[in-house]
């Protein structure tokens, strides 16, 4: 057995097709064309990947003209015309698996393009501060910060945390990109970036407001279901959900829907005072991410809801910015 190094090569000639009949259940049913390699092997390809030879390149007398690689799609052996498209791609992404990034490169605010193409923004490298698992784990879990590099892909609506650079290639550019400012801005506001100094509930009013979703047609609360309120040193997390009855004779999927009132259910604890949160404290079980066994809820009206006192939650960071949080699971 001889192995080639798999460079451009000219004189690839068509032999013959090869039908995969029906009356075996080994077959693919499928017509491969036969192709010669002038190194001396044959191997098959698909019809599919013959005609996207003939939309770039000649053939005379079954003799393919131009330059070809081997390439595979999927679980698939393809001859690749070195004048397509297609060719110039996994060229150049061959060429960035090679590529390196080293720290010293780094600029923040400059784009870098991935192994796997993507282009990121360089934020820096900044401590990023996170409750560990404290979802799978029954015992409370401090929040620690740790430095990374952090890029970002979207703007600064998320961001990346890099331990390492080896999946970065090459800078896309030497000059900054024009909104690194705002991305600056989006990330010292975001609660993982800096520690947290102090906690605010500021009381609001409950969007009770309902409507249909749209992926299965049922009644749910339009806005936000997630509110808090703060107990000492301790803030809790409640979900808010609306309740109905169900007329089965109705013809029209709004009108099956009766409001019957709202639940509330306490969902985590975080104790302010030693920065540790509490593992869910809903009574219930919980097993693969699904709750069973709930107790009766009590329904509570609107005008009840209103003056429970729910709120919205904020922080103030170390780094003086103030942010709202949406969940207590996320810090």
């Amino acid at each position: 057995m001889e192995d080639y190094d798999n460079e451009p090569t000219e004189g690839f000639v068509l032999h013959k097709d090869i039908k995969r009949y029906n009356w075996s259940h080994f077959s693919s049913h499928r017509t491969m064309i036969r192709v010669y390699d002038p190194r001396g092997v044959e191997f098959e390809i698909t019809t599919e990947n013959l005609i996207g030879i003939l939309m770039n390149s000649d053939c005379s007398k079954r003799a393919l003209s131009g330059k070809y690689v081997y390439a595979w799609a999927g679980p698939e052996l393809v001859l690749l015309p070195t004048s397509c498209e297609e060719y110039d791609q996994a060229a150049n992404y061959t060429v960035l698996q090679a590529a390196k990034i080293g720290a010293k490169d780094l600029v923040a605010g400059c784009s870098y393009k991935t192994k796997k193409e993507d282009d990121l923004v360089y934020v820096g490298k900044y401590m990023w501060y996170e409750f560990g698992n404290w979802y799978y784990s029954d015992k409370p879990n401090t929040r620690v910060g740790k430095k990374h590099y952090i890029f970002t892909e979207d703007d600064g609506k998320s961001f990346l945390l890099k331990s390492s650079l080896d999946f970065l290639a090459v800078k896309n550019s030497d000059a900054l990109v024009s909104n690194f400012a705002e991305i600056i801005e989006k990330f010292q506001k975001n609660p993982h970036s800096s520690d947290i100094v102090k906690w605010e509930v500021i009381p609001c009013e409950v969007d009770l407001e309902t409507g249909m979703r749209q992926y299965n047609c049922t009644p749910a609360l339009k806005g936000d279901s997630v509110y808090f309120k703060m107990s000492g040193d301790t803030v809790i997390q409640y979900q808010l959900q609306a309740q109905f009855k169900y007329n089965n004779t109705a013809k029209v999927d709004e009108e099956k829907y009766t409001p019957d009132g709202f639940t509330v259910s306490e969902m985590y604890k975080l104790d302010v005072a030693n920065k540790a949160q509490i593992k869910e404290v809903r009574e219930t079980m919980r097993y693969s991410g699904y709750y069973y066994n709930r107790p009766a809820e009590r329904h509570y009206s609107a005008e009840e809801i209103q003056k429970h006192g729910y709120g919205n939650l904020f922080v103030i960071l170390e780094n003086g910015k103030r942010t709202k949080v949406k969940n207590l699971y996320e810090l």
